[in-house]
């Protein structure tokens, strides 16, 4: 019997609030506020139905994709992601255990402007956006400046 219910009996029309509700109602909060999952019992019929409510931090953790528009690059654990399952995404291997993953129209546009800007000093002629993945993949030794052809190139394979 919920609280609403005890207290219409008592004093139909009139709610009283206990201590105890208070208590109730502040743990209730703190759960919320520290993302604990937690289980609500309700009696229909003599049977114990568990509810669970879910986890509020996991409803406001940021997908991949948003990680992505935020940072431009996000560096991964390579079980953690599967490529199939998202192909807009490209995976540029970093290290032995985690990748480089950002939007495959990103790397290509980075690419072409390998291309068009022949110069090793590109960073201010390329878009805002893109100097911090251009910084990643040159410092970690993924692109380099060619100077035979002079323009950067990747050094590995992207999928």
């Amino acid at each position: 019997m919920s609280l609403r219910e005890l207290q219409e009996d008592k004093w139909p029309g009139k709610f009283e609030i206990t201590d105890d509700d208070i208590k109730e109602v502040e743990d209730f909060m703190l759960k919320i506020i520290n993302g604990d999952s937690y289980y609500e019992d309700h009696k229909n019929n003599n049977e114990n139905l568990h509810t669970l409510t879910y986890n509020v931090k996991e409803q406001f953790k940021k997908s991949l994709t948003d990680e992505i528009l935020d940072k431009g690059y996000v560096i991964m654990n390579n079980q953690n992601i599967s490529i199939n399952a998202h192909p807009n995404l490209v995976k540029i291997p970093f290290d032995d255990e985690r990748s480089i993953v950002t939007f495959k129209d990103t790397i290509e546009l980075l690419l072409s402007l390998f291309s068009i800007y022949k110069e090793e000093n590109i960073e201010d002629k390329i878009p805002k956006r893109l100097v911090p993945l251009f910084i990643l993949l040159k410092r970690s030794g993924l692109i380099y400046f060619d100077w035979k052809d002079k323009k950067y190139k990747l050094t590995t394979n992207y999928r």
